[in-house]
This record gives structure tokens, sequence and C-alpha cells, in this order.
């Protein structure tokens, strides 16, 4: 068990589990990563029959994407 502490640019469960389990240089690579999937824009348009529609798009840029 290590006794280094990491600073997490986001206070998330999976990134405070991820620091104490990879090493370091593991962990920023996984951090990176996980920040580049969250970097997107969300916007809700409606619900039609118990489903709801959502824009969304990467990092504030390109097209937007309806899921």
């Amino acid at each position: 068990m290590r006794d280094t502490r990491l600073v997490l640019k986001a206070d998330v469960e999976m990134l405070r589990h991820a620091s104490e389990v990879y090493t370091p240089k593991v962990f920023k690579l996984l951090e990176e990563e996980y920040l580049k999937a969250w970097d997107c824009t969300i916007d809700k348009i409606g619900k039609t029959e118990g489903q709801e529609e959502y824009k969304v798009r990467y990092a504030g840029k390109g097209a937007w994407h309806s899921v």
C-alpha cells in the first residue's frame, strides 16, 4: 500500500479508487482520459412517452448528437 496521496482534478469515486490502486504514472493517464470523456455539453431537448432526449456535443465544438 502506498502512502503517497495524489491530488485529484475531479473528486469522483472512480478517480478516488483509481488513485489508490494504480501507480501515479498510470493513474495520471487514466485521469486525463476520464476528463476528456466528460468534456462535453449536454442539453435536454424533451421527453416523449417516458423517454428523455438530449443533445450532446464534445468540448463545445463540432456537431451536436441526439441521444
